[in-house]
């Protein structure tokens, strides 16, 4: 009897050791899943601040391209006593001439020829 409380004994201790490993384990694999979770968030950060950062950059290009197109003030209004210099042209870099393009193509409708009064040489005849 003494051996079977023994072995009674021996298998409740295992069967807490089993439990605690079980909830070790999934203690570990929900850490695990956090740190996942976080690493993603954290890429998906990353991947939103540069696409700011390149959208911010471009507007700033396409800004520093207008600037450039549009002459200051003092280019265009001569001063007193001074020759009007020769007029600037202004130049469209390629992205802006493919959207005028486009912007252009949509509005774009075909001539649909129809004469003014139809022709006088046929006669109708209602018989």
């Amino acid at each position: 009897q003494q051996d079977q409380q023994d072995q009674q004994d021996q298998q409740d201790q295992q069967d807490q050791q089993d439990e605690q490993d079980q909830q070790n384990q999934q203690d570990q694999q929900d850490q695990q899943n956090q740190q996942d979770q976080q690493n993603q968030q954290d890429q998906q950060d990353q991947q939103d601040q540069q696409e700011q950062q390149e959208q911010q950059e471009q507007q700033d290009h396409q800004e520093k391209q207008e600037q450039k197109q549009t002459p200051a003030s003092s280019e265009t209004n001569p001063k007193e006593g001074e020759q009007p210099s020769a007029p600037l042209t202004a130049q469209m870099t390629p992205e802006q001439a493919m959207q005028l393009l486009e912007s252009q193509k949509d509005e774009a409708r075909p001539l649909i020829f129809r004469p003014a009064k139809p022709p006088t040489s046929s006669v109708f005849k209602d018989w």
